[in-house]
């Protein structure tokens, strides 16, 4: 059986799905239905290094994360800072 929830996207830094920690720009990512390569092409980076953002083995910069928030139309904060919550 599968539950959906839906949670507003700045309330959240991520959940756990089949047991891994998926964070806020693959949620945003995923509720976009966009890929990795598209979502790269509207940001202007790889698809390799949305990868590593969605990873959590690299951390976005200022710049890259304002054009995440644009395109995934979230909160930047919730990328700059993961455990950002709003009040």
């Amino acid at each position: 059986m599968e539950l959906e929830i839906n949670i507003p996207m700045g309330y959240i830094s991520g959940y756990i799905a089949n047991g891994h920690i998926m964070n806020t720009i693959k949620l945003a990512r995923e509720r976009k239905r966009l890929s990795q390569v598209e979502l790269a092409e509207q940001v202007g980076c790889t698809q390799a290094h949305i990868s590593r953002l969605e990873a959590g083995s690299k951390a976005a910069s200022p710049v890259i994360a304002k054009r995440l928030a644009t395109v995934l139309e979230i909160n930047v904060l919730d990328i700059l800072y993961p455990s950002h919550q709003e009040n």
